[in-house]
Order: structure tokens, then C-alpha cells, then sequence
């Protein structure tokens, strides 16, 4: 009897370290990527923000002094405080505007009402056009085309949406929705096709509208798709900065900044081997990261806590 349970105990050994070898084999590379590209990297960020750089490459220890920097900015008009102010709003806009907006159009091709193909090919055009592309036609649209037929229209000295100053935030942030339509759009109804269609039946012959529909039966149902986007998308909400690299690459103007440009271009303009903005940067960095991840593990307590599908 004993040799026998001995047999089975070693089997059920044997495959758990099978099943553990197999999920090792598979999480063996993005661990080793995130160790190198990750951990390693901003490990070497992270001591840079408490040091500084002068002229000559010379590393020298100086505590807070940046961190604190870089609060102080925040104040002010600086550079600093405008670029995270305004990737507050880019984040806002993409939250509080584009996700409805996606979720609506989703549900609207999901129920095949009409026209929704062609409003589908409409969407993911920009995700099947390569971006350069895609961009380089919507700027010539912008800035020739569109202020062409304006002016034939009567509309006299048509500005060009990307560089006006009265309209290139506003256009920054329209590219950015539009851009991502397509993706976005894409995900969520695919999670509406995943909906059993007995459930659809069941609620429309008890007389729910698609009101109810929408609100009461698809969006619980696809809500782990939905606190996926809030979660991932809550990670840039200090470092958004909408399509600017696609429009000016290093000649944004600076009131239309992100604090992620920000960081891109003094790092991108840093003159020969002036590294000397560095220790800034890291600081900022660190700081926007220590803020940040507070708020993520909330709204993924908060996604966990709303899940209904759990129930």
C-alpha cells in the first residue's frame, strides 16, 4: 500500500513541475525583457534623478535638489507645470470623451444598424494605413486642401488647424480620438460578439429598448474589457501628449506640450554630450511615477469592486 502512494505522490510531482517548466518556458522572456528594459533602465533613472551632470560629464551627488526642482515647476508657468497640465487635459479628453464615443459606435456596429460597415471601414482606416502615411495626408488636408475649399467657400484667411494657435490644441487632440477610433472600436465589439445571444433575446423579449439593452446587459458583460482600457489608459494620464511628435517631431509650439514631449524633447535637443538635463528629467520621472502608481492600483481596485461578471 505504501509503495503505491508513494507512486502516486511522485506522479503528482512530476506534474507539477511539469505544468511549472511549461509556464516558465512561456514567462521566461517577458520576464527577461522587463529586467533589462524596465527594471535596469530606470533603475539607472532612479540615481540619476538624485544626482547632476556638468559641462565636462562629471557625476556629482545632489540629493533632492532636483525632485524638489521639479515640484517648484509645477507652481509656476513653467515649462514643467504646462506640459503636465496639459497632458491632464489630453488624458481627459481621451477618457471622458473618447471612451464613451468608442463604446457607443462599438454598440452601434455590434447591432449592425445601417451603414455600419462602411462607418467600420471608415475607422480602422487609420490603423490600416501606415501612420506616417496617414498623417502626411491629413496634414496636407489641413493645411492646404481644407483651407482652400473654406476660402472658396467666402471664408477669407482660413487658418491651418495644426499651426494656428487658436485651434492646434484642439487639433492635437482630435487627431489623437480619431486615430485610435478604429482599435478601440475594434476590441469592443468583438467583446459585444463574445455576449450570448439567448441573453440578448431574453432582455429584448421582456421589452428592453437599447437603452437598457446598452446600459443594463452589454456594458456589465464586457466590463473586464473595458477596466483593461481604464487601467492601462490611467497609466498615461501624466504623460499624454496626444500626436505632437507626428506633427512638429521637435517644433511644437510650447504651450501645447505634454509632460511625455517634454521629456522626449529635452532628451531628443540635448546638444552633443550636454547631458545636463538629464538629472531633470529622471527627477520628473520618478516623481510622475511615485504619483502615478497609487492611482492605478485605485482604479484597479475600483474596476475589481464595479465587476459585476464575477457575481
Amino acid at each position: 500500500m505504501i509503495p503505491v502512494l508513494n507512486k502516486e505522490k511522485r506522479i503528482k510531482l512530476n506534474k507539477k513541475r511539469i505544468d511549472n517548466l511549461f509556464v516558465l518556458s512561456i514567462l521566461i522572456i517577458p520576464l527577461i525583457s522587463f529586467a533589462i528594459f524596465y527594471v535596469y533602465v530606470n533603475l539607472n533613472s532612479f540615481v540619476l534623478a538624485f544626482q547632476s551632470i556638468d559641462v565636462y560629464g562629471d557625476y556629482e551627488w545632489v540629493g533632492l535638489k532636483n525632485i524638489t526642482e521639479f515640484l517648484n515647476g509645477l507652481k509656476g508657468d513653467s515649462r514643467v507645470g504646462l506640459s503636465v497640465k496639459n497632458s491632464l487635459i489630453y488624458w481627459s479628453s481621451s477618457f471622458f470623451i473618447s471612451m464613451p464615443l468608442y463604446l457607443l459606435f462599438s454598440y452601434y456596429v455590434y447591432k449592425k444598424n445601417f451603414g455600419h460597415s462602411m462607418f467600420f471601414i471608415v475607422v480602422m482606416l487609420p490603423n490600416i494605413v501606415a501612420s506616417f502615411v496617414y498623417s502626411l495626408v491629413y496634414k496636407m488636408f489641413v493645411d492646404i486642401a481644407l483651407p482652400a475649399f473654406m476660402e472658396s467657400q467666402g471664408f477669407a484667411n482660413f487658418p491651418s488647424l495644426i499651426y494656428d494657435d487658436r485651434t492646434n490644441f484642439g487639433n492635437n487632440i482630435f487627431y489623437s480620438i480619431w486615430l485610435s477610433f478604429g482599435t478601440s472600436t475594434l476590441v469592443y465589439t468583438n467583446a459585444m460578439r463574445g455576449i450570448d445571444d439567448e441573453i440578448i433575446e431574453s432582455a429584448q423579449l421582456d421589452g428592453a429598448n437599447n437603452f437598457r439593452e446598452f446600459f443594463s446587459i452589454v456594458l456589465p458583460l464586457i466590463w473586464p474589457t473595458i477596466s483593461t482600457f481604464v487601467i492601462t489608459g490611467v497609466t498615461g494620464i501624466f504623460t499624454a501628449s496626444g500626436s505632437l511628435l507626428v506633427f512638429y517631431n521637435m517644433g511644437a509650439p510650447t504651450k501645447i506640450w505634454g509632460f511625455g514631449y517634454y521629456i522626449t524633447y529635452t532628451v531628443k535637443t540635448a546638444v552633443g554630450s550636454d547631458f545636463s538635463s538629464y538629472p531633470a528629467v529622471a527627477a520628473s520621472g520618478l516623481c510622475v511615477t511615485i504619483i502615478t502608481l497609487p492611482v492605478v492600483f485605485f482604479v484597479k481596485w475600483l474596476c475589481n469592486k464595479l465587476d459585476k461578471t464575477e457575481a
